[in-house]
């Protein structure tokens, strides 16, 4: 208690004398409406205030203390049931050192972490981060821990076997107890401006009533340039659960770029393997939405090719569509699921207002599984 005291002590003696502080915030307002048949569409309805801070603690700019807080109120009008919850995304202390011509990066707190793929890992967590950069080569390994977050802003997959449930009426209810480690390898320019990356990541079972449900992947990408306009990224990732068994997920997209009203459309493919012959099935750690069909179904057992264009008519206005044609492969067979569309549009009325609209339709080879959504959000920055 005495360690923790003087290091909120002197946290507050760092900030009161700070003469460059940074502060702001933004105020979301979002209504969501969804549902399996257009004449039985339910509203949800989510506003919060977020509030951030930056102290700059070395004259550079390049050591300092950040931290982003949240009050969130939603009102899910089906059910009649109205959430409250306070959450703190962000809260770290960042340096950086030159060592010759090469760069150190060291982190400390909460903050935002993702692994290569943007799939598996990707949320906020509590945990030490360094990397070293040089022009050939950058390094990185990160350690953390999950129990601290609040486990109604961050869904972490369990074992199936388990259940757990949290208290959804608590402003802050704790999450599952994980211990990430991450570690990976980049390697720019390994041949004709092409960049290749390995990186592995590890999560420890230390619940109370733990089940050793642990978690270990690996992944190789390569990304880069094929023309001037033309990129690409080529991704796969091993999973294995207590090294019991392995799992796929492979990824692929390409990128084309034009100036027709800075445009870009998209063309790309997912598999998450099922019980496909040598392989089980895939699941990541942090639950992410593969396809719109109806329960958000995560990534596994499925196969995803689709594409999408972006355009920007004017500075202020972007306007972005595509579709997906989605696979099942819960077994050996591949099993036509259904075909998604998707629309976004944003407008930056304002430096610092914003409105999106966005609609997602998910047509299914079973009716029970379509899904029709419409998000309606805007951001009023301060």
């Amino acid at each position: 208690m005495r360690k923790l005291l003087t290091t909120i002590f002197s946290l507050f003696l760092l900030i009161s004398t700070a003469s460059t502080l940074e502060w702001g915030g933004t105020l979301n307002n979002i209504s969501k409406i969804s549902g399996n048949k257009f004449e039985d569409l339910k509203l949800d309805q989510k506003d919060n205030i977020k509030l951030w801070l930056r102290v700059p603690i070395s004259k550079d700019g390049r050591t300092y203390f950040a931290t982003e807080g949240m009050y969130q109120f939603e009102n899910i009008f089906a059910t009649e049931t109205i959430l409250n919850s306070l959450d703190l995304s962000l809260c770290k202390f960042t340096t950086q050192f030159d060592i010759n011509d090469n760069q150190l990066n060291l982190s400390a707190g909460r903050f935002f972490v993702t692994d290569a793929t943007a799939t598996v890992f990707s949320q906020a967590s509590d945990g030490l981060f360094a990397s070293f950069i040089t022009d050939k080569i950058s390094t990185s390994l990160y350690a953390g821990y999950t129990g601290l977050l609040n486990a109604s802003m961050t869904t972490i997959l369990h074992d199936p076997k388990v259940s757990y449930t949290y208290d959804t009426k608590s402003l802050y209810p704790l999450c599952a107890k994980y211990i990430p480690l991450g570690l990976s390898l980049t390697v720019n320019n390994l041949f004709l401006n092409q960049t290749g990356l390995v990186e592995c990541w590890d999560f420890f079972d230390v619940n109370a009533n733990s089940t050793n449900y642990n978690r270990f992947y690996a992944t190789a990408s390569l990304n880069g340039p094929l023309a001037s306009f033309i990129f690409y990224n080529l991704a796969g990732t091993l999973g294995s659960e207590n090294f019991t068994n392995l799992s796929l997920l492979t990824s692929l997209d390409f990128r084309f770029f034009f100036k027709f009203l800075n445009s870009n459309l998209k063309v790309n493919g997912i598999y998450a393997s099922g019980n496909n012959g040598s392989f089980s099935a895939f699941r990541t750690f942090t639950r992410n939405t593969a396809y719109m069909a109806n329960g958000e179904p995560e990534y596994s057992a499925f196969t995803k090719m689709g594409l999408s264009y972006s355009i920007k008519p004017i500075e202020v206005l972007q306007i972005l569509a595509g579709a997906d044609v989605v696979f099942t492969c819960p077994n050996e067979s591949f099993t036509y699921n259904g075909i998604q569309v998707t629309g976004n549009i944003t407008y930056q009325m304002f430096y610092d207002v914003r409105i999106v609209l966005s609609a997602e339709f998910y047509f299914a080879q079973k009716q029970s599984d379509n899904n029709n959504t419409i998000t309606a959000s805007a951001v009023i920055a301060f």
